[in-house]
């Protein structure tokens, strides 16, 4: 693999005369490497004890300066909860050099280290030159032992190699512990004398032991308590820097916790920028999701967008094989990250609500804290663990129901039964609320504005009496929350205002850190004693200073901004487009986004408040401006062509509504990372049930088709219960609609459609080739059939461009894997084009036909029939290298060819006309006639696969009954 992370690292350290030996490696299955220690010509000359002794003096300092290491002397290092301990201050880093051994001779004399002690007095020579057997340490049998004190008399009685499991052995042993107990034992540790021969024996092997051995020992070491800036943690640190090309995914996964575990310090923050180029190069080998997920929370929260990027689409493509609690913890990871995908989170929220019945509730707080960092809002997910926590409320402390409820108030989020819960609860237990919780729960109900039915007097009588109970120990601010959070209720306690009214608080208020806001709240208190004509008012002369002017409008910054950076004329504010949609903002760039064009006269019109672009005229055609905006799904209008944005909300609002016949589900990320959704219509049966692929929108410009796909979804879910047909059809098919395919290339044409004809007319997606001189592929191209071998093109600039390899986008992987895995059940595969009035069937790449030719013609003929008789509209039915052109790499031939066997293009209205750019007023006659072509294939679908089969059924049993009817009749 690449040594990019090792060489950035090792650039970082800037000490070229220590440089370590060379080492042997091994790959691993990921592509690391593994270290294979080769031992020869071992010399005490070598051991890095004599090149320690002779440097520790040397003025020179490096990355991190006047750490410590444990060590009898005069000075002392003291921590919170350790004893003191004498230690060695040092101004540079050591770094020994490899140590080489012969094969006969150990790694670490039994009794040699044992006897070492790391001074300038000690003659290192005759200790290291002593020959001893090896001693193997039991890692098994050290991590019985009930004291950290056990393990280090183990090693002081026979010290063995390698030293890191000593460290693994005293943290296993630590886990068990109480937290008093491990806090006693950390100090014995600190304080035993072999501890500090042993934090020299594992300086020294470092590194020459497995770098899995070396990683867990460091995060053992962490775990126990070792102060950071010690010169045992750092030297790690930097051995782990020069070996971090060594980590496989193990590893990967224990450096990632051992860096979210640790303070920032310079060691840290370069071994962290190390880790996100190892992780970059090897994201899409990671195999674990417990490592992913590890590697994601430990980048850091200014890592790059692009490595952001990556990890997510990463984890995206892992997300069949999330377990519950990978799902739970995908929230605290995003966070962790300061990156908010909400595709991924919204599939985690549905996994987490799916399974949320035995839950923690800490988990739960966990989720909605990393949904408040993130400003990420799920109402199926807040009304899910809200449902839960109130079903189970006598099972949680009101402390914990309380934090749910502060939370949740951060999310603007009101609970009505949960929130009745705790009013109840707390009238009836008061002996809960203290000064805080009170100012609190004062807090979230006056927020959320609820107060309502008999029990909230109750409630804020039982408050009321709470806090007049802390007036004496409550401070001014504090007062002033809880008093401001009574007069939003309507509910006005007079012991409190009298005291918060007293000229000493008022002035205390007025002169504290937090003014501004004072200032408001007071003026909210006055303006409601004054409105309420509350009798404590009277007797104070409220004056306060008037509050600073409002700051100015977001917008009204941004231009600024731009202006600073453009200039005037290089940019429009609220450009107006169909539809009622505006956008805050447009910067007209041109083809390769890598310059910015000035706007001319010729091309802005202004005509009142509204900034109208000049647009071509079949443009004008297409879309009517004048349609009244649509606010549900009773009025959205499928006879309008709708942008992507709307796209998506109709698919979340149809699945809202017919939840017990269509669901919504993820299939994929596209290029530019946007997410690609499929419908599911489904009925249960009890019936073997085959499945219906239905796509729309492959290429950009064919705006007819995503208009078609919702039609027809809609009239599949208008008809089911009263229309026989699709009744039927529905016991036996499930149907899989994609209404776009192409999402990067259909919202490209939305974006630049009042700006450029061509645009307009884009087709292929938005990957960039070519280092950005290029964009977009063919997906209709870039199947896995016959790639590219007829009617397509290698070259990125043109129109079907096949892409750099079969599969190679996003958009058709995603298809694919998906289609792949439901093949045994998919019957029929249907994608729906632009224009030309045809049916196609395979194949494009050949003069060949398929097995099932004349089964395919005489079914398509058939739609075409059911088609014209609607409006009388003529399509001709063929192969399309017959009756249109040739092409390959077609979705439609890779369909039959891994064994679909009815697979159809329909190529909509019109004929030429107006091409592509279909007008709005013959969306409806499209539609129409093509749900009746689509209806005419499902049917002969139908009868193919249960028609015919039970005919043969009933055939078979009549015969039956005949022949044992005919039999009796004989006696």
């Amino acid at each position: 693999m690449s040594n990019r992370a090792g060489s950035f690292l090792w650039n970082l350290r800037q000490f070229s005369a220590l440089s370590p030996a060379s080492r042997t490696a091994r790959p691993n299955p990921l592509g690391f490497c593994r270290p294979e220690i080769v031992y020869s010509n071992w010399s005490p000359r070598n051991h890095p004890s004599n090149d320690f002794a002779s440097k520790t003096q040397s003025p020179i300092r490096y990355l991190f300066q006047d750490a410590s290491v444990f060590k009898p002397g005069d000075d002392v290092f003291q921590t919170k909860g350790i004893s003191p301990v004498t230690a060695l201050p040092v101004n540079r880093f050591l770094c020994p050099r490899r140590l080489s051994f012969d094969s006969k001779q150990s790694p670490i004399p039994e009794d040699g280290l044992k006897k070492m002690r790391f001074d300038h007095e000690a003659s290192d020579e005759d200790v290291l030159t002593r020959e001893t057997k090896p001693t193997p340490v039991n890692f098994k049998k050290l991590s019985q032992g009930n004291s950290l004190s056990d393990v280090l008399d183990a090693f002081a009685n026979a010290p063995s190699f390698p030293s890191s499991n000593y460290f693994s052995a005293m943290w296993t042993i630590a886990k068990r512990m109480s937290d008093d107990q491990r806090r006693f034992e950390k100090q014995l540790m600190f304080s035993h004398p072999a501890f500090t021969q042993l934090c020299e024996h594992m300086m020294r092997e470092a590194k020459i032991m497995y770098c899995d051995h070396l990683l867990f020992s460091l995060y053992a070491i962490v775990r126990l308590g070792i102060p950071q800036n010690t010169l045992l943690v750092q030297t790690l640190l930097r051995v782990v820097q020069e070996r971090i090309n060594e980590c496989d995914e193990r590893c990967l996964s224990v450096l990632s916790i051992i860096l979210e575990a640790m303070e920032p310090c310079k060691n840290v923050d370069v071994l962290r920028s190390g880790l996100r180029i190892l992780v970059d190069q090897q994201i899409w080998k990671i195999e674990r999701v417990f490592t992913l997920q590890a590697v994601m929370k430990s980048i850091g929260k200014d890592a790059p967008i692009s490595l952001k990027k990556k990890l997510e689409m990463k984890a995206l493509r892992e997300l069949h094989r999330f377990s519950v609690l990978n799902s739970q913890r995908m929230f605290e990871v995003l966070a962790a990250m300061d990156h908010r995908s909400d595709v991924l989170l919204d599939e985690c929220s549905k996994m987490v609500i799916g399974n949320i019945n035995g839950c923690p509730l800490k988990i739960l707080i966990n989720i909605l804290q990393s949904c408040r960092d993130l400003r990420y809002r799920n109402l199926y997910l807040f009304k899910g663990i809200a449902d839960y926590v109130a079903t189970t409320f006598d099972v949680w402390k009101l402390r914990q129901v309380l934090f749910v409820l502060i939370l949740f108030e951060n999310l603007a989020f009101r609970h009505t039964d949960l929130m009745d819960l705790f009013m109840e609860k707390v009238v009836d237990e008061r002996g809960f609320l203290n000064m805080k919780s009170i100012v609190s729960i004062l807090h979230v109900y006056a927020s959320l504005n609820h107060l309502h039915g008999g029990p909230a007097r109750e409630f804020l009588d039982a408050m009321g009496a709470a806090l007049t109970g802390y007036l004496h120990h409550i401070s001014s601010e504090n007062l002033l929350n809880a008093v401001c959070s009574f007069c939003l209720m309507n509910h006005f306690p007079l012991a409190p205002i009298n005291q918060l009214l007293q000229k000493d608080i008022i002035d205390e208020l007025l002169m504290s850190d937090n003014k501004e806001r004072n200032i408001y709240k007071l003026q909210i208190l006055a303006a409601c004693l004054k409105l309420d004509d509350v009798p404590c008012h009277k007797a104070v002369d409220l004056v306060l200073p008037s509050l600073p002017p409002a700051p100015l409008y977001p917008n009204a910054k941004v231009a600024e901004v731009l202006s600073s950076l453009l200039g005037e004329g290089y940019f429009l504010e609220n450009v107006q487009l169909p539809h009622n949609h505006h956008i805050d903002f447009e910067i007209r760039m041109d083809s390769n986004r890598s310059e910015v064009l000035p706007l001319s006269d010729a091309n802005v019109v202004t005509s009142g408040t509204d900034i109208q672009r000049s647009q071509a005229q079949h443009r004008q055609e297409v879309v009517d401006k004048t349609a009244t905006p649509w606010s549900s799904l009773e009025t959205y209008p499928y006879n309008r062509y709708h942008p992507m944005g709307e796209i998506y909300q109709w698919m979340s609002l149809i699945s809202e509504k017919y939840p017990e016949v269509v669901t919504q589900h993820f299939l994929g990320m596209t290029y530019e990372t946007r997410p690609m959704y499929y419908l599911k219509i489904s009925q249960p049966s009890n019936n073997p049930k085959k499945s219906i692929w239905m796509d729309c929108g492959i290429h950009a410009r064919e705006w007819i088709a995503p208009a078609f796909c919702q039609w027809f979804v809609r009239e599949i879910l208008q008809n089911y219960q009263d229309n026989s047909r699709i009744r039927r059809l529905l016991k036996n098919l499930d149907f899989y609609v994609l209404p776009v395919l192409n999402i990067d290339g259909y919202i490209y044409t939305w974006t630049t459609a009042s700006t450029s004809t061509l645009d307009r007319l884009w087709r292929k997606s938005r990957s960039s080739h070519n280092n950005g001189t290029c964009f977009g592929t063919d997906l209709n191209r870039n199947f896995n059939v016959s790639w590219c071998s007829i009617g397509a093109s290698k070259n990125c600039q043109d129109l079907t461009f096949c892409g750099t390899e079969p599969v190679s986008e996003p958009e058709t992987k995603a298809v694919s894997s998906f289609i792949e895995s439901k093949k045994e059940d998919i019957v029929c595969f249907l994608t729906i084009h632009s224009f030309g009035q045809l049916i196609l069937m395979p194949y494009g790449y050949t003069k060949n036909k398929p097995s099932n030719y004349k089964e395919l013609i005489q079914v398509g003929q058939k739609a075409a029939n059911a088609l014209k008789a609607k409006h009388g509209t003529n399509y001709r039915v063929g192969s399309s290298v017959d009756i249109l052109y040739a092409t390959s790499g077609s979705s439609r031939d890779w369909a039959l060819d891994i064994g679909i066997p009815f697979s159809y293009t329909f190529e909509l209205r019109d004929s030429g006309r107006y091409g592509f750019v279909l007008p709005e007023a013959q969306i409806q006659a499209t539609c129409e006639e093509t749900t009746a072509a689509v209806l005419s294939i499902l049917d002969d679908v139908y009868e193919k696969y249960w028609y015919s089969n039970s005919a043969g059924k009933v055939t078979s049993t009549t015969l039956v009954l005949s022949l044992l009817m005919s039999f009796r009749s004989l006696f």
